[in-house]
């Protein structure tokens, strides 16, 4: 979609019926007004005058909001998420997400790395990577590492970090979605094939053995 087509269109009739009302206490305060100000009657004139002014700035705040219940796309894309058929005349609210729209070559990469592997990951080294997606197991795409988060979290058991990493492949797939999952590897120092193979049993028998 481009920028500016419409989204959704909320429904706004409640706003609409008030803002009817509005206009006609609008147009009968000014009615009223201007026959006051006829019979030489300066105070009730301007009483009137004032409640035809209240109902004009009502009448302006109800039409913005029934402007805004026209929903457009801010920029030019496609809908990452945005499924409403499970809310048609539910009610929303102001801050409720709807949509989000955005290209997919412009998602970024988000990696779990377990605790016992963090130590590896460099930010400042600008470390590169490469990954795959489980529907497109066949396509590998580069990537640069560029923030780790230095807290950690419980997932599955286990302590993770976050490690963001910017996509560097010319190409990109548009089958791309957010959450989507996969595999990733990150180039590390060269290790010996033996220390590969052994070192996470050594340092399970070092940390319970200290124990």
């Amino acid at each position: 979609m481009k920028e500016g087509d419409i989204l959704v269109e909320l429904d706004t009739t409640d706003t609409k019926l008030k803002l009817a009302e509005a206009k006609a206490r609008q147009a009968t305060k000014d009615r009223e007004s201007k026959k006051l100000r006829a019979e030489d009657k300066p105070a009730e004139m301007l009483m009137a005058f004032w409640e035809s002014e209240e109902a004009r700035a009502e009448a302006e705040y109800l039409q913005k909001q029934i402007d805004r219940g026209i929903i457009r796309a801010d920029s030019t894309g496609i809908v990452l998420k945005g499924d409403l058929e499970d809310k048609l005349r539910a009610p929303v609210k102001q801050g409720d997400v709807l949509f989000e729209i955005g290209s997919p070559e412009n998602l970024r990469v988000e990696l779990s790395v377990a605790d016992r592997d963090i130590q590896d990951i460099q930010q400042s080294a600008g470390q590169k990577g490469r990954f795959a997606t489980n529907s497109l197991p066949d396509e590998k795409y580069d990537f640069i590492v560029d923030r780790v988060i230095p807290i950690g979290e419980p997932k599955e058991g286990n302590n993770v970090f976050k490690v963001y990493g910017t996509i560097t492949s010319d190409k990109k797939s548009e089958s791309w979605r957010p959450g989507m999952a996969g595999e990733a590897r990150v180039d590390v120092a060269h290790r010996r094939i033996a220390w590969i193979w052994t070192h996470r049993l050594v340092d399970f028998l070092k940390l319970k053995l200290w124990m």
